[in-house]
């Protein structure tokens, strides 16, 4: 993959990964951080639907989207 996109793929895998951990970490967290941490989710959660749909449009224009996972809810 060129450029940052072999980079990107495997931070998104490390966070998905890293999300598992957040119940048990969450005794470590005041109110503050809890706060902060439902915001950055939130945010996340936003962002991942805007990129998702970019994501299947791409396999879309690639021809791509009735042989390929990238547009299955996985």
């Amino acid at each position: 993959m060129p450029g940052r996109a072999a980079e990107i793929l495997e931070l998104a895998r490390e966070f998905r990964a890293a999300l598992d951990e957040v119940p048990g970490a969450l005794y470590q967290l005041g109110e503050e951080g809890l706060s902060d941490l439902m915001t950055q989710l939130m945010g996340v959660h936003v962002r991942a639907a805007q990129v998702a749909t970019v994501v299947v449009t791409e396999a879309h224009i690639r021809g791509e989207v009735n042989t390929s996972i990238s547009a299955s809810a996985v």
